[in-house]
């Protein structure tokens, strides 16, 4: 702390600086600043960080700006775990889409909650079809109602579902015949999904 006083901010964060001044200026007018995320840059050994500002307008008793009051929140942490995360759910998702199967997701009710991208081109549908009761279309009219059964009674029951049907990505394609694997887990209703693998 001693190093610090009696410096001007520039001295004691020369590269952070130019970030920063517009916000100081700012308050030194008596205007609040809550919450501003900025990236302190590398500097030597240390890494370059993540962190969260706040400047408010420090007053004398006469309600006379005098100052400025700083209060800084490293998200460094944060930030990383958070990209951890996405690294991972993008690795798992590229491994789930390298598999010879199709995973897939639906609710108590039989709506997709997720699906994989191979479901899309087997169908042919589009992103914003299959979702809900959407990915029915792509069923052969005589498979859908036989379909949803199984997936009710494997909902009410426990049991696995095992279930044929036919799928094709146009009206101009033949149909294929898919077989879908899978069981239910979670509680009931919305709480409730089903996995589900397809196979040709």
């Amino acid at each position: 702390m001693a190093e610090h006083l009696g410096r001007t901010v520039e001295e004691m964060i020369p590269d952070f600086f130019p970030q920063v001044e517009p916000y100081i200026q700012r308050a030194l007018q008596g205007e609040a600043i809550p919450g501003v995320e900025l990236t302190k840059p590398a500097i030597g050994g240390n890494e370059a960080r993540s962190v969260l500002l706040s400047y408010e307008p420090a007053r004398d008793e006469a309600g006379e700006v005098v100052g400025v009051s700083v209060a800084l929140v490293d998200l460094t942490p944060i930030r990383r775990a958070e990209e951890a995360r996405r690294e991972s759910e993008q690795h798992f998702r590229h491994m789930i889409e390298i598999v010879p199967q199709i995973p897939w997701i639906i609710d108590a009710e039989g709506r997709a909650l997720d699906v994989s991208q191979r479901w899309l081109e087997i169908s042919g549908m589009a992103e914003e079809h299959w979702r809900g009761f959407g990915w029915l279309e792509a069923l052969h009219p005589d498979d859908r109602q036989p379909t949803i059964d199984a997936m009710h009674r494997a909902f009410e029951t426990g049991e696995p579902i095992n279930v044929v049907y036919r799928v094709r990505s146009s009206a101009s394609d033949p149909w294929k015949w898919m077989r879908s694997r899978g069981s239910a887990r979670g509680g009931c209703g919305w709480e409730s999904d089903l996995l589900v693998r397809l196979s040709g």
